[in-house]
């Protein structure tokens, strides 16, 4: 969707990388699925797991998405001020 709405690649990963830290709301929807008996325990383990995983990989990669940001920003700049932009 990012790239749709004409992000960069960076921009549009760094969309996808916060969207990852959204686990409460995964949490609760395994929990649901459990409960109604549409999974088994081990689904609900993966799903589980597999979130809790990512929410923690979720802050180091914003950080190097805004390391790149931030390192693209300054070579737009300096090619600007330098007037080969």
């Amino acid at each position: 969707m990012a790239r749709l709405l004409k992000f960069t690649w960076i921009e549009s990963l760094t969309v996808g990388v916060g969207m990852c830290g959204r686990a409460g709301m995964a949490f609760i929807l395994a929990a649901i699925g459990l409960s109604m008996g549409v999974i088994d325990n081990t689904i609900f383990t993966v799903l589980i797991a597999t979130t809790f995983l990512l929410n923690l990989l979720t802050s180091g990669g914003l950080k190097a998405c805004s390391v790149t940001l931030e390192k693209n920003k300054r070579e737009t700049s300096s090619t600007t001020v330098n007037g080969s932009g």
